[in-house]
């Protein structure tokens, strides 16, 4: 891989982070299902289902215990209520904090409470749903970033490919002017010398 193709894939996914955190900026307070993706000593990633984006539930957000990190098995351990997170545990999140800046998206996480009853479940597993419009339209505006996302790495590869032809043209020019001033110099020296 060469120095401007690692540049323009860091570019692209720069761009990628920016427009995702734009997406998710106008959502601040909204609710989503996702999953833990990865476990941290300073809180849990959480990638929203069918959206793709991924931000983080700091441990502050986690509420008043004392998490204890354990690195072996990947989990997040509440020291005095017991609750652990885990990768891949299915969690609701609510977006919070959108930083475009630091391209950075926090959520908190939102406790489930015991339920009375089957139908009370029903009823709040159904509300906690998107809705099928939400969705499209989420759908819809994921594909409008991915065409984005391909139209930036098209125009950046087409900059970095122009950049370097103007620098080799540049460099072949140099270099005949110091052929040329060379010969030149030369032919100069001989004829002093012839000259003498």
């Amino acid at each position: 891989c060469s120095v401007n193709e690692r540049r323009a894939d860091e570019a692209s996914r720069d761009v990628e982070a920016w427009l995702k955190c734009m997406f998710m900026r106008e959502r601040l307070g909204e609710d989503y299902g996702g999953n833990v993706s990865t476990v941290t000593s300073f809180g849990l990633f959480v990638q929203l289902d069918n959206l793709f984006v991924e931000g983080l539930i700091h441990i502050t957000e986690l509420g008043g215990d004392y998490y204890k990190f354990d690195e072996v098995r990947q989990e997040l351990r509440g020291e005095r209520t017991g609750v652990r997170f885990r990768v891949g545990d299915r969690l609701r999140v609510q977006v919070i904090r959108v930083d475009l800046d630091t391209r950075k998206i926090d959520f908190s996480w939102v406790r489930d409470t015991p339920l009375a009853s089957s139908d009370t479940a029903a009823k709040r597993k159904k509300a906690a749903l998107p809705s099928r419009g939400t969705s499209d339209s989420a759908q819809l505006t994921l594909d409008k970033v991915r065409l984005q996302d391909k139209q930036v790495k098209q125009l950046t590869k087409n900059a970095i490919k122009k950049k370097a032809s103007t620098s080799s043209r540049k460099n072949a020019h140099a270099s005949n002017l110091v052929k040329k001033a060379s010969q030149s110099s030369g032919k100069a020296n001989g004829r002093a010398k012839l000259g003498r």
